[in-house]
């Protein structure tokens, strides 16, 4: 029954988020003075500057072994400013590679050596490996283990870390993990630019469609118990532009109890123009 509950609270926020999109009100809107898009540029500006120095041992091994010079993704909350990790706790990450490669995000107590290969950390945690960048179940565990500040924004955030956290040092088909979080209209716009060049560009139906979206991100307090959280989001691999609802628990741990995804803006990465 509690469920059940879940999902029809999720389905009630869907549709309240929704109207509040389609009234353009601010209703659930956090703070005005709050950049979205800049917070999602910070967290892209991470995964950039990681990949400029992409260890080279995680190229060339088989089950590679950290070394401890590598990203530390802690510095996330450089970023996140509303979020912690839960105390006593850290944030790390075990590498995979064979043939395709990318890190598996893991919270760990700090006095609680880290996983030197990505077999240590499968053997502790359970599981099966990663086929085609497809991740294992615990990939997002580590989420249960950051903490809110309890303002709206911490809850956006916290959807920010679930989403783009370990988007790099990847290989293959990691990539396909690629979700982009559009929280402006600037943000619509580098998305369509990116793909001007590329054999499969956007329409200019798609383009006008995309240019229709409502991108601001919304919070809406459910009651004692939840949160809503409602954003736009894009991907190249799995269907383009879509609205995302996110069902999380207020108090810890945040769980993120459901998530809802509408279509907006269709886009096929294998259509022949």
């Amino acid at each position: 029954m509690k469920r059940l509950g879940a999902v029809l609270l999720l389905f009630c926020l869907v549709g309240m988020l929704s109207s509040c999109g389609r009234q353009r009100t601010t209703a659930g809107v956090p703070g005005s003075d709050y950049d979205y898009s800049a917070v999602v540029a910070g967290i892209v500006k991470l995964h950039k500057d990681a990949d400029a120095n992409f260890p080279e041992h995680f190229r060339q091994e088989e089950n590679p072994t950290r070394l401890g010079t590598e990203f530390d993704p802690n510095a996330y909350f450089g970023v996140l400013k509303r979020l912690s990790m839960a105390k006593g706790f850290v944030l790390d990450f075990a590498y995979f590679h064979h043939l395709d490669g990318g890190p598996l995000l893991y919270a760990r107590r700090k006095t609680t050596p880290p996983f030197k290969t990505y077999m240590d950390y499968e053997k502790a945690v359970g599981g099966k490996p990663p086929i085609f960048g497809g991740l294992p179940e615990t990939a997002k565990a580590f989420i249960d283990q950051v903490t809110a500040d309890g303002s709206p924004e911490s809850f956006f955030e916290l959807v920010v870390l679930y989403e783009l956290g370990g988007q790099y040092y990847r290989i293959g088909h990691f990539y396909l993990n690629d979700t982009i979080i559009v929280a402006a209209p600037r943000d619509i716009e580098r998305v369509i630019a990116s793909h001007e060049d590329t054999f499969v560009p956007f329409t200019e139906d798609q383009k006008r469609q995309a240019r229709r979206i409502d991108a601001q991100p919304r919070v809406l307090f459910a009651n004692q118990d939840f949160v809503g959280v409602s954003l736009v989001t894009f991907s190249h691999y799995w269907g383009g532009f879509s609205r995302s609802t996110y069902l999380i628990r207020r108090r810890f741990p945040h769980t993120i109890v459901d998530v809802h995804q509408e279509v907006l803006v269709e886009y096929d990465s294998h259509s022949v123009i």
